[in-house]
């Protein structure tokens, strides 16, 4: 090796040789030799020493084969340098040593020749160091960023000033432009802090006191900023060097701070507002924490009951109430409750006893779940608790009050219907009486004051109810079509007088059955109907009812009223739905009324979630409307509907609201129609069409009545009745004489307006085709208690048979209550009683088929007496007996005890003859 060495150089071996070995012997770096290839040829006992290997381990190895897999690359990339003839001058890397770790090496390289001179340090330890510095500073840096710290130091021979990178951030400066730390620093603070800052600075200066201040600044920005500095001075020989500083941006903190503050004063605020005493309590140890109204509300001061603790509210608790505190205290502690909140009693200072509500939250706990700290309040609620007992006691003759109104009313509503009972009872029955005109009209002048005074005091009644808010409201099944033909009905009289024509428009999509609370929906459709016909002197009343139906079910129909009255003025609208109150009191004089109808009618559509609402004419008439949602019972208008035998109908009548009325409803029937609006006309019509089955003719007509009219198809047409059969429509205070005008010329089928489709169908489904097309009428239609009368002429040994007993203590309504039943059954067998006792006594010796049973009777009482009935049939295995109330009392309540008592139904006083006659076909029909 040594002769390749020397051989190299051309030198002397020898002298080269030595040389070579002084120098390897000399150094304590990592000397050696390699060729080109990178394979080692020589190296120093360094190597031993440093990395642990021999000059066997390395000579003819590969200089790659220890270094670091990271930096093959760069080692490569260094020796291909070599290659080129190079140097490489400080290139690091990492280097296996012989225990299997690496140390960073740093070379220095020369190529000469074939050969590789390379020299090394073990730069390890100051890579190290390098690294943990640059650590340091990486993190001193974040730390700085972290907390917005800046630094800086003052050296005070030279007078220089260092800033870090953040105090620069801080001062919203650029750390790379020329800043005059000193100067510009100083610029950014307010004029009102300098000369304490400039003092406390140079005071660190001069004699090392060091400070610490908080103080605002305007940065180069124009922002301003909170900071905090804090100074230290350095000393060398009792001489100070240097001024150390941090500066830390507390703008948050200070911002914090200020809501704090605010918090803090609000919530002082807040307590001084609401008066209530503070307390913190430590539940383990009973530390507790009273502010001053705490102990106000006892009547002390603070310092008159320190110290204080647990035990201090426990001497003031009234002992009654400590058991349901501390069990509320414990399932607060259970998480029970959210709160603990208690009502409590406190000793006051003067002896009496003062309500607190004390309410509080444990607001701290142990780790092993026990509650620590707890906070709450104290409110003085003794007035609060006066001011509850005054309510509950003004509750009490509340409600005494109330049920004697009810009681009240139910005696005023037994007492005022008693009398009216006789004097529309008997009006009813001198109706059917063979008496002469002047009479008969008396009469009936006599059942419409007592029907209106009737609906008055029902009105009074309701009114009271509904502000009692006692009424009780139903969801039944009922017949639509026929409540609105009903409720027409009850105002058919008044409007016929005035010769007001009633108009009953139901549009096919109505149901006929549907879910609603019957009872209140005709009283509503009745006041708007009794307003309308009150109000309207001439033209028409029209009871309209359209309806819009879901998949669901459920129909949403619309009902109106409208009328060509005497209508509102805007002035008048305010007080139309006022109670006790018309639209100005001209009306009041020249119409009459309570003011209580609409006002009752409002509060009982709302009760079924709608509203009545109008639109309004001064002298055009009104428009009343409301829309009631309801279930259906049946999608079809008449379940039993057969297909008519008419295919085409003219129909005369010169009200053109009437004509498209029947047209649509007909059509809706299939029939085809022909309208005119006079008789002439129709004349006209019948001359050139051959295929009319009927004529559908209103009676009062302008120019030639409807009498006139069929005489003249009679006479002048020579149309027989077979040839045109002939429905006429008429009023029902039309003279009676009219049906015998009528028979006359061929006239068998008469109706009432409002035409009622169902009375109608009727009619034209009693015309049939004989043979060769002639037409012929089978007969006329019938009203339900019609159908009854002819069920009682039909079976004549029935009623004879028929055992009535009617309980009634009161002389007038009994004798009233007989010449009614004698008039509907004359041959039936009618009994009578007195007294409670009476009944029961009777119909323990015989019988009867139905009672009639008073509530109101002495001894024993209607309601005590079907309960004794009721008990004697079940004893003795009898036959269930009919028993029906019969009482002046008009209240839900008093229906519902009947019912309980044991009876079957319900006839109030005064007592309607279509509702008596209702009563027996329903019961006599079952015997």
């Amino acid at each position: 090796m040594e002769t390749n060495i020397a051989g190299s150089t051309g030198e002397p071996k020898l002298y080269d040789a030595e040389i070579l070995q002084e120098f390897f012997s000399l150094t304590l770096d990592l000397l050696c030799i390699a060729d080109l290839e990178g394979k080692f040829i020589r190296v120093n006992e360094a190597w031993s020493d440093i990395l642990g290997y021999s000059s066997s381990d390395l000579v003819n190895k590969s200089f790659l084969d220890f270094v670091h897999p990271d930096d093959l690359q760069s080692t490569l990339d260094a020796i291909a340098d070599l290659t080129n003839s190079k140097q490489v001058l400080s290139f690091v890397n990492r280097y296996r040593s012989s225990d299997g770790t690496y140390r960073h090496i740093e070379w220095r390289a020369n190529p000469k020749g074939n050969l590789i001179y390379a020299a090394a340090r073990d730069v390890t330890d100051r890579i190290s160091r390098e690294t943990e510095l640059k650590r340091r500073d990486r993190l001193f840096r974040e730390i700085e960023a972290i907390t917005v710290t800046g630094g800086w130091e003052y050296t005070v021979e030279t007078s220089e000033m260092f800033w870090t990178r953040e105090l620069y951030h801080i001062h919203e400066m650029n750390p790379d432009d020329e800043v005059d730390r000193i100067g510009d620093s100083i610029a950014c603070y307010m004029p009102e802090d300098r000369p304490v800052i400039s003092n406390a600075f140079q005071e660190c200066v001069r004699n090392g006191t060091p400070y610490d201040l908080e103080f605002r600044i305007k940065t180069v920005k124009g922002n301003f900023r909170w900071i905090r500095t804090k100074t230290e001075a350095i000393q060398a020989d009792g001489v100070i060097k240097r001024v150390i500083g941090t500066v830390v941006d507390v703008t948050t903190y200070k911002e914090l701070e200020h809501e704090l503050e605010k918090d803090r004063a609000r919530l002082e605020n807040i307590i001084l507002g609401t008066n209530v005493g503070t307390w913190e309590w430590n539940v383990q140890t009973g530390e507790t924490v009273f502010n001053e109204r705490w102990a106000e509300i006892s009547g002390y001061t603070l310092d008159e009951i320190r110290p204080v603790s647990i035990e201090t509210w426990m001497h003031f608790a009234h002992p009654d109430d400590l058991e349901a505190s501390n069990r509320q205290l414990q399932e607060h502690f259970e998480g029970k409750r959210d709160f603990y909140d208690f009502e409590s009693r406190m000793k006051h200072k003067n002896g009496h006893w003062v309500w607190v509500l004390d309410r509080g939250k444990v607001v701290s706990w142990l780790p092993d779940g026990r509650p620590l700290w707890m906070m709450g309040t104290h409110q003085d609620i003794t007035d609060r608790k006066r001011m509850e007992d005054e309510l509950r006691l003004a509750k009490q003759e509340a409600e005494l009050a109330n049920k004697a109104k009810s009681q009240f009313l139910a005696n005023m509503s037994h007492e005022i219907r008693t009398p009216l009972n006789g004097v529309i009872g008997f009006a009813e029955l001198l109706k059917t009486m063979d008496l002469e005109k002047f009479a008969q009209e008396y009469v009936e002048y006599i059942n419409v004051s007592g029907q209106n005074l009737l609906n008055i005091i029902n009105n009074i009644l309701d009114f009271s109810k509904i502000e009692a808010d006692m009424m009780v409201w139903e969801n039944e099944r009922t017949d639509f079509i026929n409540l609105l033909e009903n409720a027409l009905d009850m105002v058919k009289y008044a409007a016929s007088t005035k010769k007001i024509e009633l108009l009953l428009n139901i549009n096919p999509s109505v149901p006929r059955f549907i879910k609603t609370d019957a009872i209140r929906l005709t009283q509503i459709l009745v006041n708007l109907l009794s307003n309308a016909v009150k109000f309207t002197d001439k033209g028409e009343v029209e009871l309209r009812a359209e309806a819009v139906i879901s998949e669901n079910k459920q129909a949403r129909i619309t009902l109106q009223v409208r009328d060509t009255g005497i209508g509102i003025t805007k002035d008048q609208r305010a007080k139309l739905f006022k109670v006790f109150s018309q639209a100005d009191s001209s009306t009041t004089r020249r119409f009459g009324g309570t003011g209580l109808g609409l006002a009752i009618s409002q509060m009982i559509a709302q009760a079924m979630g709608s509203d009545i609402e109008f639109t309004s004419k001064p002298a055009v008439g009104s428009t009343f409307s409301m829309t009631i949602q309801a279930e259906i019972e049946s999608t079809k208008n008449n379940e039993d509907e057969v297909k008519l035998p008419i295919k085409r109908c003219l129909i005369v009548d010169d009200n053109m609201v009437n004509r498209t009325i029947l047209e649509r409803n007909l059509s809706h029937a299939g029939i085809d129609c022909i309208t005119c609006e006079n008789g002439l006309d129709a004349l006209k019509v019948l001359e050139k069409a051959d295929d009319i089955d009927v004529l559908l003719c209103d009676y009062h007509m302008p120019y030639v009545d409807g009498l006139e009219t069929v005489r003249m198809i009679r006479n002048n047409l020579g149309m027989s009745s077979s040839d045109l059969p002939v429905i006429l429509m008429h009023s029902s205070s039309d003279d009676t004489t009219l049906h015998d005008q009528a028979k006359e010329v061929g006239i068998r089928c008469f109706l009432t307006k409002p035409v009622k489709m169902s009375q109608l169908s009727t009619c034209l489904g009693g015309f049939s085709y004989a043979e060769g097309g002639e037409k012929a009428l089978d007969g006329t239609c019938r009203s339900d208690s019609d159908e009854f009368m002819q069920y009682i002429v039909d079976n004549k040994e029935t009623p004879a048979r028929v055992k009535i007993l009617i309980a009634e203590d009161h002389p007038m309504n009994l004798i009233m209550i007989k010449a009614l039943l004698q008039k509907i059954m004359p041959d039936a067998v009618l009994k009578t009683a007195q007294t409670g006792v009476e009944t029961v006594e009777y119909v323990k010796s015989s019988p009867p088929d139905l009672i009639f049973m008073d509530v109101h009777m002495p001894e024993m009482d209607g309601l005590e007496a079907t309960r004794a009935i009721r008990t004697f049939e079940l004893d003795q295995h009898l036959n269930h007996i009919p028993i029906v109330a019969l009482t002046a009392g008009a209240l839900k309540e008093e229906r519902e005890l009947c019912f309980e008592a044991g009876m079957d139904d319900f006839l109030s006083k005064p007592v309607e003859i279509n509702k008596l006659t209702a009563i027996l076909e329903e019961y006599l029909k079952k015997t």
